[in-house]
């Protein structure tokens, strides 16, 4: 009797540990965007903010376009795209039970992924105006 509920307490354990990326990294990130110089308005999904921002992205997309504009200066385009997190391989730490219980927990959550790059940090370069010629 005792050892079937020291079994129940090991494996109800491994279980609250399964999910590594879950439990560290969450189903969101947090991206930071700076600009030089700052005051540049930033768009991702329709959601616009002034530099410096940060923004909260559900994992759940394959990528995210970010759009940076400022009067005077140039529009950069760039994206985020999703890539697999560090942190579902510490599922493996927990042998069998860990690498299919936790990776599918990882995985069905949105856990197991990562936005790259990180942080958007970009200097906005001024729109050329054509030099105008002093000749008549």
């Amino acid at each position: 009797m005792i050892k079937i509920f020291k079994a129940c307490i090991v494996f109800v354990l491994i279980l609250s540990l399964a999910g590594c990326a879950s439990i560290v990294s969450g189903q969101s990130q947090f991206i930071p965007i700076t600009t030089n110089p700052p005051g540049a308005t930033v768009t991702i999904d329709g959601r616009s903010k002034v530099t410096p921002a940060t923004f909260q992205l559900p994992k759940s997309r394959d990528a995210y376009s970010v759009k940076i504009e400022k009067e005077g200066y140039n529009t950069v385009e760039t994206d985020l795209v999703r890539g697999l997190s560090g942190w579902l391989f510490g599922n493996i730490c927990l042998g069998p039970v860990g690498i299919f219980l936790g990776v599918g927990i990882d995985l069905a959550s949105g856990s197991a992924w990562k936005y790259k790059p990180m942080k958007i940090d970009e200097t906005l370069s001024p729109i050329q105006t054509p030099v105008q010629s002093g000749k008549k």
